[in-house]
Parts: structure tokens; C-alpha cells; sequence
């Protein structure tokens, strides 16, 4: 429960594309990838 307090004040402060990827986080929507590089290019888009 508190970890979820945490999150509330930090989607206040995070970039709104931030908190979309949070979002599909919790609701276990996950990104797949083969490397780093790729992980960097899903990041910055």
C-alpha cells in the first residue's frame, strides 16, 4: 500500500509519457526486449 502512495506523488512529478509506461507496468502490460539498444529506442519513443 504504500508503495502505491509513492507512486501517486511521483506520476505528479514524471513526464506524462513516464507515466503511461508506469501505468502498463501495474497493470502488467510488459515491453519485450532482445538488447539494450532496443530497450533505449522503446524508452525514447
Amino acid at each position: 500500500m504504500r508503495n502505491r502512495q509513492n507512486h501517486k506523488k511521483l506520476k505528479q512529478e514524471l513526464r506524462p509519457e513516464y507515466v503511461k509506461k508506469i501505468q502498463r507496468i501495474e497493470k502488467g502490460t510488459f515491453i519485450q526486449f532482445s538488447s539494450i539498444e532496443e530497450l533505449r529506442k522503446l524508452i525514447e519513443t
